[in-house]
């Protein structure tokens, strides 16, 4: 009976010192990569390189898409004009020449409207929203930009000037063959710009303004004399 009890305590012991053994030794390292994969599973690896760049090239395509809706979304509407009367479409870039014995007049869907003079010429270079540019060749032009919107301004180029109105009436008058330009501002805002007035010269209302290329100068007459 003694001998059965030393042989169960030598038994026991023997197992301790195998378990603290095997807790104590290296780990090979196959194994734990196994236990690894078991734990985090196999699913969790990387992307290859090559679905990795796939992804990258569909991202920038999408994002180059938005820009693109973007830019769409953001330019400025076209704005339609008429020519004439009876008045047909006009077409940007179509030169328009009034004959010696009528004016002729074009129209914008704004609500704006220019008078080409006799045998002048001119041309709509480019109709947008937030307004319109014109070319004037030669000749004498009228304008009566529309007060209905204060964000709207006309631009009417003349040899190297440029004349801005915004809700205003004005009359243009460009002499090609002398190089000579003369303003006269019926009412609202009128800016000429040009040699002698890179910044901008402002013809109110009442006021007239001539310029020469040829003098180089640029005058703003006084207005009318004060009762």
């Amino acid at each position: 009976m003694g001998e059965r009890v030393n042989n169960e305590r030598s038994l026991r012991r023997l197992g301790r010192e195998v378990a603290q053994e095997l807790d104590t030794a290296p780990v090979d390292p196959a194994i734990e990569r196994a236990r690894a994969r078991l734990f985090d599973g196999e699913g969790a690896r990387a992307p290859s390189p090559s679905v990795a760049t796939r992804w990258k090239g569909f991202a920038g395509l999408a994002i180059a898409g938005l820009a693109a809706l973007g830019a769409v979304a953001l330019r400025p509407r076209s704005m339609g004009f008429e020519v004439g009367d009876p008045p047909v479409s006009g077409s940007v870039g179509a030169w328009v020449a009034a004959p010696s014995a009528s004016p002729i007049t074009v129209r914008f869907e704004e609500g704006s409207r220019f008078e080409l003079g006799l045998s002048a010429r001119a041309r709509v270079v480019s109709a947008r929203a937030g307004g319109a540019t014109l070319e004037l060749a030669s000749g004498d032009l009228f304008g009566d930009v529309s007060t209905a919107r204060d964000d709207v301004t006309f631009r009417i180029t003349a040899g190297p000037f440029e004349v801005l109105a915004r809700q205003a009436r004005l009359r243009v008058r460009w002499d090609a063959e002398r190089e000579r330009l003369e303003i006269e501002g019926l009412s609202g805002t009128v800016v000429v710009k040009g040699p002698g007035a890179p910044a901008g010269v402002a013809v109110p209302a009442g006021r007239s303004l001539s310029a020469s290329v040829k003098e180089g100068r640029i005058d703003l007459d006084a207005g009318p004399t004060p009762r």
